[in-house]
Parts: C-alpha cells; sequence; structure tokens
C-alpha cells in the first residue's frame, strides 16, 4: 500500500460466486497524508454503487456511519461510485474496482488516494470536542500541492457560535501567511473567496470547477478560513480543529490560529487533479442560489459540458419524481447536444432516497410549480453512474452532452451559479435565461467528472529534486525565508508561540529567523525536519544562534539516525548560564548516518518560571562532505 494514500476502499469480505460476488467492506482514510495507519471514514453516511462495463444498470448499497456497505451480485472489474448525504467530497469514482480475497484492494485506488492533504484523527466528535477545538476568527494551513487544479476544500468545525450557525469562507493563497489570494476564474461576484452555508458541528465545503483554482505542483499554498463576515463588517469567531502534531503529523505544514502557531494540523480535506479525475462541474457552494426550477415534471433532461480529460468518469445529481418507488435514468453521452452521436456505452441509475437534499436559500424564488408539492418534499432522489475509463472517449477542449431520459416525469435540482462552459436543457431545449435571484441563467445541479488519463491512472506531477552536491544545504527554508515553519514539524509541552519574525534581536540573514520567546512560564519546544541521506557519507551541519539572557534557558541540536522519536545525539549544547546576545555560529559537527532518512531536531528549553527567555535560530545548514 502506498504511503501517500488518500483514501483508499478496504474489503473485509469477498464470496466469489461465478461471474458474480458479494461483498462486505468499509470506506477507510489515513489519519493524515503520507501515514499509513488507517480508519474507517465516519460519520458519512451515503451511497455506493458498482457499474458492469458496457451497457449495465447499477448495483448499489448503503454506506452506514461507521463507513461499512455490503453490495451484492458485484461484476468481475466494475466502475464504483460512491457519495455522501451531505456531499462532503466530489464523487468517488474507481476504474475497474478490484476487490481481493485478501481484504484489501489490489491496486492503487486512483478515486481519492492522491489528495493533496487529509488530516482526519480518530475520535470524531467527542474526542475532538474534548482535545482538539480551537477558536479564533482566521485559520491558516500550510500544505505543498500535489495537484495542478483545485476542486474542493471539506472542512469540520464546532458547535455554532451565534443562533443562525457558522458560516466559514475558503480562500487559497500562494505561499505561506499573508501571500497573495488566488482569484477565482469564471466567477460572477466573489473573486477569491468561497462561503459555505451555515453549519453547525458539520461538514462544511466549498468546492472549485475546473479551471477555478490553477496551482503549482510541489509549491507552498496556504488554506485560509475565516469566520463569518457580515455585510455590515461585523466579524464572527470560529470553532476548528488542530491536530496536535507530536512528531507523527503533516511534515509539509502546520496550522495558525489568528497567526500564532498551533504545533499541529488542521482537521480537513483538500482534492485536487492529483486523483487523475477532473471535476469539470460541481456545485460549488450552496450559499449562492440552488433551487428547483419552475418547470412541470419531465422525462427529458440534460447537461452540455467541455471536457477536459480524454475519458467519461461519472456523475451524479438530484431529482425527485414525487412518489416513494424508484425511478431509472439511462444515462448517454453525446457529442455537442441532445441531437449528437452517442459515445460508448450508456448506463442506467436507479433513484436512492436520500435524507439530505441541496440546501435551498431562496424557496420563494422562482418558487414552486402549483400542483406538485409531492416533487418537493423529501425523501428526494440521488442518481448517479460510473464509466469504466477509456469505455467513453472524450477529447479535451471540444463540447458534449450528459442525456438524462428518465422512466417517470422527475424534476431535477439546479444551481443558479451556473456553469459557463455549458447549458441546462429541459425536453431537449437549451433553457437560456430564467427568473432567478441572483443570476441570468442556470445549469444543473450535476457533479461531472472526466478521467485525466488513459487508463483511468492518477496524475502524478515530478517531485523537486533533493540536493545531493558536495556544499548545497538539504534543510529546506533553513533560514526560515518562508516567513514560517515551513519544512518544519513543530511541538512543545505547554505549546508556546514559536516566531520567525520577532525583530529583537535582528536576523542573522534575510527577513526572518527561527525563535522562542517566552515570559514568565516554562517551555520545552522542538522543531525538526526529516531529510533522506546517502548511506555512508559523511554529512556536516551547523547553526548560528542568539540567546540573550543566560539564566536558565538550554539550546541544543541533535540528529537521530532514522524517524522522530529515535535516540537523539547531541550536536550542540548552548547551556542555562550561556549568554550571547549578538549572532554566533555552531559549526564543524560532523556524522555518518546509517539510515536512509535522518532527524535533524532543535530543542529549546526554558526550565523555570521566575523569569524570561528568548532564543533565536537561524541559517540552519546540513552538507554533504563525502
Amino acid at each position: 500500500m502506498s504511503d501517500k494514500s488518500l483514501l483508499i476502499l478496504v474489503l473485509l469480505l469477498t464470496v466469489f460466486a461465478g461471474g458474480l460476488y458479494a461483498v462486505d467492506g468499509a470506506i477507510v482514510v489515513p489519519y493524515i497524508t503520507g501515514r499509513e495507519k488507517l480508519q474507517r471514514f465516519s460519520p458519512h453516511p451515503g451511497w455506493v454503487a458498482v457499474f458492469e462495463q458496457g451497457e449495465s444498470t447499477g448495483i448499489y448499497a448503503t454506506i452506514d456511519s461507521a463507513g461499512n456497505f455490503t453490495l451484492a451480485d458485484v461484476p468481475r472489474l466494475p466502475s464504483l461510485i460512491a457519495g455522501f448525504h451531505k456531499m462532503e467530497t466530489a464523487p468517488l469514482i474507481l476504474s475497474q474496482w478490484k476487490p481481493a480475497p485478501d481484504g484489501l484492494s489490489n491496486r492503487d485506488l486512483a478515486a481519492m488516494e492522491h489528495y493533496d492533504y487529509v488530516c482526519l484523527p480518530p475520535g470524531y466528535p467527542d474526542l475532538w470536542d474534548r482535545k482538539y477545538m480551537v477558536r479564533a476568527h482566521t485559520f491558516y494551513q500550510t500544505f505543498i500541492a500535489k495537484s495542478r487544479w483545485l476542486y474542493s476544500v471539506t472542512l469540520y468545525d464546532g458547535p455554532k457560535i451565534v443562533w443562525w450557525g457558522n458560516k466559514p469562507s475558503v480562500r487559497i493563497c500562494e505561499g505561506t501567511i499573508g501571500g497573495p489570494p488566488i482569484k477565482m476564474r469564471r466567477h460572477d461576484e466573489y473573486e477569491e473567496a468561497q462561503t459555505s452555508l451555515h453549519t453547525d458541528h458539520a461538514f462544511p465545503r466549498v468546492g472549485f470547477r475546473h479551471g477555478d483554482i490553477e496551482l503549482e505542483p510541489g509549491k507552498k499554498y496556504t488554506v485560509v478560513v475565516k469566520g463569518y463576515e457580515s455585510h455590515g463588517g461585523e466579524h464572527f469567531d470560529l470553532d476548528l480543529f488542530v491536530r496536535p502534531d507530536k512528531g507523527h503529523g503533516y511534515g509539509p505544514g502546520s496550522a495558525y490560529a489568528d497567526r500564532v502557531p498551533q504545533g499541529g494540523d488542521l482537521c480537513m480535506l483538500i482534492m485536487g487533479n492529483a486523483t487523475g479525475q477532473i471535476v469539470e462541474n460541481q456545485m460549488r457552494t450552496p450559499e449562492w442560489e440552488i433551487f428547483i426550477p419552475k418547470r412541470k415534471p419531465a422525462r427529458s433532461w440534460g447537461q452540455a459540458f467541455i471536457a477536459h480529460g480524454v475519458s467519461m468518469a461519472g456523475v451524479e445529481f438530484w431529482g425527485s419524481d414525487g412518489a416513494k418507488t424508484p425511478v431509472k435514468c439511462r444515462l448517454t453521452i453525446r457529442e455537442d447536444g441532445p441531437n449528437g452521436r452517442q459515445i460508448g456505452p450508456a448506463k442506467t441509475a436507479i433513484s436512492q432516497d436520500s435524507p439530505e437534499q441541496p440546501v435551498i436559500r431562496y424557496p420563494q424564488i422562482p418558487g414552486q410549480m402549483p400542483g406538485f408539492d409531492a416533487y418537493y418534499e423529501y425523501p428526494f432522489d440521488r442518481f448517479a453512474a460510473a464509466w469504466t475509463a477509456d469505455e467513453v472517449p472524450l477529447t479535451p477542449g471540444k463540447p458534449y452532452y450528459v442525456d438524462c431520459s428518465f422512466s417517470e416525469p422527475v424534476l431535477l435540482f439546479a444551481d443558479g451559479d451556473y456553469y459557463h462552459d455549458g447549458y441546462a436543457y429541459y425536453k431537449g431545449r437549451r433553457v437560456d435565461k430564467d427568473k432567478l435571484f441572483h443570476s441570468p441563467r442556470w445549469t444543473l445541479l450535476m457533479a461531472i467528472v472526466t478521467y485525466e488519463n488513459d487508463g483511468g491512472a492518477p496524475t502524478e506531477y515530478p517531485e523537486p529534486a533533493l540536493a545531493r552536491s558536495d556544499g548545497d544545504n538539504l534543510i529546506l527554508n533553513g533560514g526560515a525565508e518562508q516567513g514560517d515553519f515551513f519544512g518544519w514539524t513543530i511541538g512543545g509541552d505547554p505549546t508556546i508561540d514559536p516566531s520567525t519574525h520577532i525583530p529583537d534581536p535582528p536576523n542573522h540573514s534575510g527577513q526572518h529567523r527561527f525563535g522562542m520567546s517566552v515570559g514568565w512560564g516554562k517551555a520545552d519546544f522542538y522543531q525538526y525536519q526529516k531529510i533522506k541521506v546517502k548511506l555512508n557519507a559523511t554529512y556536516e551541519v551547523g547553526m548560528w544562534a542568539a540567546k540573550a539572557d543566560g539564566t536558565d534557558e538550554t539550546l541544543e541540536m541533535s540528529w537521530i539516525d532514522g524517524a522522530f522519536g529515535g535516540k537523539e545525539n547531541r550536536l550542540y549544547t548552548a547551556g542555562p548560564q550561556e549568554k550571547f546576545d549578538k549572532w554566533r555560529q555552531f559549526a564543524g559537527a560532523r556524522f555518518t548516518p546509517k539510515a536512509a532518512q535522518i532527524t535533524l531536531i532543535i530543542r529549546y528549553r526554558h526550565t523555570s518560571p521566575t523569569n524570561i527567555a528568548s532564543i533565536h535560530v537561524d541559517d540552519i545548514t546540513l552538507k554533504i562532505r563525502e
């Protein structure tokens, strides 16, 4: 199993029966990006369905709140699609799903394996509420992009602070805290922020369509989450969750609350096209204008889109037939529009009752169609279907059409935050305009996903090469030049406020340096970085430091032959009585590791609460000396 796993499907039991077999399974998720330990993805009930290659009808099962499901009569090598009632993620789609008898999938699952960021520790909600909840107005999480295109950010908020609920907004900024926000393309009003709807101890999510947010894989970005900011200028706080990092957190980034480092990672999910799938269209936010068109129920609906992938992956959408009996929907992909040539096999989706619905914020506009009250009542219907990669070949840049033909007349949900690259169709005719609260027209509230690569393979971008030449510094962000602790994992007992910007004393070089300034209290703070090294090579390490008090504070630098938590081998020590308010260089210490990865750790200790302490470090270097 890849240590990059984001979300994989674990099978608990597989029973073969001729060409079909039954599966008891669970959707599981790692605690944090880059860690192998897994847990069930809960509490996120929903639906899962599989489709045989060629013309086929979906086989459906429920996902319970613990993440478990049972599928009967599963065909060999089906395509799989899963969705969640509260729309916490874009639909999960797997091409040629291969459940194996040993209890694990026998391939890397491209659907959600390659998320850019995940931090979901166990114990939600009770343990999270007791241990991880933090209140602030603005939260930050730095991360390294694995994707070129960003599609969604899923948060976990605490109980509502005001009676109408929380309402977090999300921005993506370049670099570290204070970096410029990335402006969304093709958005009519909110150019740099997406706002979720009112929530209360739930899973607020904002989405982006393909092309909205462009990233550079391998570079650092910051997710900025703010509590509600009213039109009158009032700013509200927000409770989110930060998992403490005690050596097993998200190494490339860290969380901040109102610019104060939290010594941990923000609990959330970040998804982009590194999954190998392109989200052409989806609901970006329920804050805008989700509604049911004021049209009579019909058997024919459709949605046009421009493809950016090479084959069709899947669709997901909501509607109502005004009854409790299942409705079938034949989904056909066509060129251009409703009269275009069919491409590949059609799939037949069967409606599944959904206890949740996309939130309709303005029910009076356009209002209900008189005489069809049953179509506006729970339960609403969720439709979903998936294709195997390469079944429906597409040409990037060309227009296509999702033809929805129903066995009974239905009403579908629509989105006033309309999709610019395509129109909705009702009874085969394009909807050019309609009376809405915000927008001149609407499109169907439909997630449209395509495979970016042949065979449905994930999209992997080359990682930046590590320095290996004599004289090159192997430490990432060794001089705090990023303006934060990017590249370092930080922690402490108790948690204190480490710094990269306090101006006293002046930095050794550049605009920032690492340090600890603590008042009348004890502190034991550390920062460490993992570095890949060559076996049997010799390395030299150094740093500059300033220590202004000389009473009871200690500065230590050590290395570990392996992961954090192993034996620390001391390199430099500045003891309690040493005082040097001008920068001093520590240089010359060498070592030869036996492991392929080492950990370099710096500890700042202040053992007495009777005075203040100030320790600063800058220009940390690790160089190979072969």
